[in-house]
């Protein structure tokens, strides 16, 4: 396996598929968010657009930092090879604590994306 200077457990397809999810999440989600300020609806609907902004932080996240969550919790990784592989142990605690570090700022991420869409509506 060819580890990069900090903790990876995906390559470069895998980042590209969570930066497509990202980009997908974050374009429904404004689109949602025009759609309710032109409809003049209170900003109960907020929470709606919550799973859409966490999407898109968590995926833009991950390609970021080149850490995937789900992998992370599974032990395993997916460097460009067509197969997943278990993580070695040496590595598998640095990264799943980072895979917490990314989903605690996704959280937070949406929950700003909440606030300023109450601002908005």
């Amino acid at each position: 396996m060819n580890y990069l200077s900090r903790f990876t457990n995906i390559g470069k397809k895998e980042q590209k598929k969570r930066k497509t999810l990202a980009i997908t999440a974050l374009i429904i989600g404004l689109i949602l968010l025009m759609g309710f300020y032109y409809n003049h609806l209170n900003h109960d609907f907020g929470f709606i657009l919550f799973p859409f902004f966490f999407l898109a932080a968590i995926g833009f996240l991950q390609a970021h930092q080149k850490v995937c969550v789900v992998f992370a919790f599974k032990g395993t990784c997916k460097l460009d090879e067509s197969k997943e592989k278990a993580t070695p142990p040496i590595y598998a605690n640095e990264i799943k604590n980072e895979s917490i570090r990314i989903i605690a700022k996704s959280l937070l991420l949406a929950l700003v994306g909440i606030i300023i869409s109450y601002i908005i509506l």
